[in-house]
């Protein structure tokens, strides 16, 4: 029999893998398109790096938002990393928590969300943008980290309802 006691003591682990793959995305691509020798990998925040060299998006509306959503995800997986780290010390409690696993989950995955609406929509005319480009880990990271950060809450929970009931 698995002892509840044992996995509420490791559970700050989920977490701190959401936020740890939550930062991971904000250094990774968020798309990119190959073809032979030519390729073109773009962050979120407006870097772009093809076979003519590094820049950054020409185009303000791109960049600006695109910068907003990456600290909208780098606050959420600093803040995310530092309180699993208190949790980890055993000064906090990964239920003190309940609302920030939610919220920081959310804002996440909506800033990853925002970030390929936006994308679709302004950078090219028509919107092709996902026709020609492939999602990069800076799209699919949040996801994952955001369903982690959510998933605690549920665990938390049902861990409880276990201990309660052994």
């Amino acid at each position: 029999m698995v002892n509840v006691n044992n996995i509420k003591k490791y559970l700050w682990l989920v977490p701190l893998s959401g936020g740890i793959l939550s930062l991971l995305s904000v250094f990774s691509p968020a798309s990119y398109f190959m073809v032979g020798p030519i390729f073109i990998h773009i962050w979120m925040w407006g870097l772009a790096v093809n076979n003519a060299g590094i820049g950054f998006s020409g185009q303000i509306e791109v960049l600006v938002s695109g910068i907003v959503f990456t600290l909208f995800i780098l606050i959420c997986s600093i803040l995310i990393i530092v309180i699993t780290i208190q949790i980890k010390k055993e000064t906090r409690k990964v239920d003190e928590f309940k609302n920030f696993w939610i919220s920081s989950g959310l804002i996440v995955i909506l800033s990853s969300i925002a970030w390929i609406i936006m994308i679709e929509s302004v950078a090219l005319s028509p919107p092709v943008w996902w026709g020609f480009f492939s999602l990069g880990f800076a799209v699919i990271g949040p996801f994952i980290a955001g369903a982690l950060l959510i998933a605690t809450v549920f665990i938390d929970r049902y861990l409880k309802k276990k201990g309660k009931s052994s």
